[in-house]
């Protein structure tokens, strides 16, 4: 479990290519495929800030589990969302285009109440690791911002990006 700071759960080529996964902050758990099941996790993990984890043994978390079953189903919950997490990231990496990969994941950053209200976030990442999620390169990633900027859909300043139209936003991670 992450106690405090940022990690990134990400996979790498023999070529050295790496694919960010997951970013965790403090709260979220990691590494539960290999609590019950398997022996090794199936992908690395780096703190992108200073951090603290928690480790809990398998051995311990099997004994828990038996003892509070209602343990096992918010581990089956956060597992389906995880699958789910991944289902959407093969989608984006295979079917969009870079300009719709970034829609898709500004959108999830955006609250829900915002409509289409100008709308400001801030990204706890540098532009290199969001190119990293995306499958793109960081040159990509800056034209895929730059063009957005141009067409008034957004404004970007450091880390934070000012959303001026969702709906353009929205229908771009649509791929429309």
């Amino acid at each position: 479990m992450v106690r405090t700071g940022q990690l990134k759960l990400y996979r790498s080529s023999a070529e050295g290519k790496e694919q960010t996964l997951q970013l965790l902050g403090p709260g979220d758990l990691f590494g539960l495929c290999t609590a019950f099941a398997t022996v090794s996790f199936p992908a690395s993990a780096m703190a992108i800030e200073d951090s603290a984890v928690l480790l809990i043994p398998g051995t311990v978390m099997e004994t828990t589990a038996r003892q509070e079953p209602a343990l096992l189903f918010n581990i089956i919950q956060i597992l389906s969302q995880r699958l789910k997490d991944s289902m959407t990231l093969i989608e984006s990496l295979a079917l969009k285009e870079i300009p719709g990969r970034l829609a898709s994941f500004l959108c999830q950053l955006l609250p829900k109440e915002t409509a289409n209200k100008k709308t400001s976030v801030e990204l706890t990442i540098s532009q290199r690791e969001l190119s990293k999620i995306l499958g793109a390169t960081p040159e990509a990633l800056s034209r895929a911002l730059r063009k957005m900027a141009n067409d008034g859909i957004l404004s970007t300043a450091g880390r934070v990006i000012t959303i001026f139209d969702r709906n353009a936003l929205e229908q771009l991670a649509e791929g429309e």
